[in-house]
């Protein structure tokens, strides 16, 4: 039997993201009340609570003992979690939709409605930012695996580049989806990324420009239902792969968490239905764990709704493992894309 508890905390505003950051028990979250927390589900107890002056967008994970986040407020944060202290990296010109760790450059890449994705140092004694590239429009969304940087933009365009050059693409071309991406991740071995939006799609795409990655790429309708002879399209607010089998996780404003085997393209599991709508995912470390945000994200403007709440729930192997596929608990390994010169 599925265990599934809700975390004891007041959230005051929605939830703006939330992270364990391949991390098995610690996990980050951000919300519109200003509040940047780490709470340990493992002793079921908060170990940081930070109170900003401005609502946060995004977080994510940095080196052990810190973490990163941005919001209204245009400024890339730094926060020391042992030490209890925040610093400003550096400012963009509108709000910070994004921030990600790249691990593997040790750098923190940010992206903004100023229409530009930055890194930044914090190992500089400056915290200076290292580089800037326009995107001509708006960052919706943006994710980072590996040496990898896949950004949605507000006029349909995705762009992924090679953290390592960024005057070349591994990928350039307008959505496959007909309106608004929402959300972004890149695939564990990192041969391509999911991408859903608000029309009630998932589609799959691939990096690799070979006949045999291009048939793999597709779109897929899910978070829908039908009442009365309506259908009612609701709204993908996010997607999170598992660490060790590659299937994925989706939440929508449907209020529904679907467990999807991406290669067979089949639905594994479907977890019984949250009170409001599902903002946020993310499973630990060892994929054992799926944590979930249940917090109204204002799709029907600005009206009563259940309080905004975090859910961490076991997983099961069946829950996520490919019909098939012998159990197993190595990650998945990262595959070398071939950079396309544009």
């Amino acid at each position: 039997m599925a265990v599934e508890r809700r975390i004891a905390l007041t959230i005051d505003d929605g939830i703006s993201g939330l992270t364990f950051g391949g991390d098995n028990n610690q996990l980050l979250f951000s919300s519109w009340d200003s509040r940047l927390r780490l709470f340990d589900v493992q002793r079921n107890q908060l170990t940081a609570d930070f109170t900003f002056y401005s609502p946060l967008l995004c977080c994510c994970k940095e080196e052990e003992g810190s973490a990163v986040c941005g919001g209204i407020s245009k400024e890339v944060l730094l926060v020391d979690i042992g030490a209890e202290k925040s610093v400003s990296l550096g400012q963009h010109e509108d709000c910070v939709r994004c921030v990600e760790y790249w691990k593997e450059g040790r750098l923190i890449i940010s992206g903004s409605w100023d229409q530009k994705i930055k890194s930044w140092d914090r190992r500089s004694e400056t915290r200076k930012n290292v580089w800037s590239v326009d995107m001509k429009d708006k960052v919706y969304c943006m994710d980072v695996r590996g040496n990898a940087c896949v950004v949605g933009l507000a006029d349909g365009r995705v762009l992924g580049y090679d953290l390592r050059n960024m005057g070349t693409f591994l990928y350039s071309s307008i959505s496959p989806l007909k309106y608004q991406t929402r959300c972004i991740r890149i695939f564990p071995n990192c041969e391509g990324f999911a991408l859903a939006g608000i029309e009630g799609r998932v589609a799959m795409e691939y990096f690799g420009q070979d006949d045999e990655q291009q048939s793999k790429k597709y779109t897929f309708k899910c978070h829908r239902e039908q009442r009365g002879g309506v259908d009612y399209v609701y709204t993908i607010n996010t997607v999170e792969f598992h660490p060790i089998y590659g299937t994925f996780a989706s939440g929508g404003c449907d209020g529904v968490v679907n467990i999807w085997d991406g290669e067979k393209r089949k639905r594994l599991t479907q977890f019984p239905k949250y009170e409001t709508s599902i903002s946020s995912l993310s499973f630990n470390g060892d994929g054992t764990l799926l944590a979930i945000a249940a917090s109204y994200t204002w799709e029907s403007g600005d009206e009563d709704h259940p309080a905004d709440s975090i859910y961490v729930r076991t997983i099961s192997d069946s829950d996520v493992r490919p019909k098939g596929m012998a159990a197993t608990s190595a990650p998945i390994p990262q595959t070398q894309v071939k950079i396309e010169q544009t």
